[in-house]
């Protein structure tokens, strides 16, 4: 028994489609907008908050937050196409671990 509908299953699987495919453009909701608004909004939010408290460095939050939502966003299909993604998802984390000790202060 399908769990989805036939209508409701796309036309290629979801491993095949690649960011920037067209299905479904008029009838899905923009995830790309959703993610800038609410994961950048966060990750902005955060950054300020530690900056408070100091345990980052303080400086403009903009650009380092939209550098950390790229390096998260591009890790994230990095493991996802990956032929072996428990391989790729351990490399990603120990250089995200790096850039992040990098950003703490060191008073």
């Amino acid at each position: 028994m399908a769990i989805l509908p036939s209508k409701a299953r796309p036309a290629t699987p979801w491993s095949a489609r690649r960011a920037g495919d067209d299905y479904g453009a008029h009838d899905q909701p923009d995830w790309r907008e959703i993610d800038w608004r609410y994961g950048l909004g966060l990750i902005e939010a955060g950054l300020k908050q530690a900056m408070a408290d100091g345990g980052v460095t303080k400086r403009p939050t903009k650009a380092l937050a939209h550098l950390l939502f790229g390096a998260l966003c591009e890790s994230a299909l990095l493991i996802a196409r990956a032929p072996k993604p428990r391989q790729a998802f351990a490399q990603v984390r120990r250089e995200l671990d790096g850039l992040l000790a990098a950003l703490l202060s060191r008073a």
